[in-house]
């Protein structure tokens, strides 16, 4: 049997069944959608920036 480190994706299965079960449902799905889209800008940041840096070493390289 594979074992699981308690990461992300735990905790997150963990907060739907709260969701599922909760009064304040409309709240922390609201809070929800909005930190997947707070992560999904975060992560376009950061491969913008590695792009950035990455075309600019090769260049300082050539």
């Amino acid at each position: 049997m594979e074992k699981r480190s308690p990461s992300l994706p735990s905790t997150l299965e963990r907060s739907e069944r709260f969701v599922k079960r909760g009064s304040s449902n409309i709240f922390l799905n609201t809070l929800a959608e909005h930190l997947q889209f707070q992560v999904a800008s975060l992560r376009s940041t950061i491969l913008k920036v590695t792009k950035f840096m990455m075309f600019h070493l090769a260049k300082s390289m050539a």
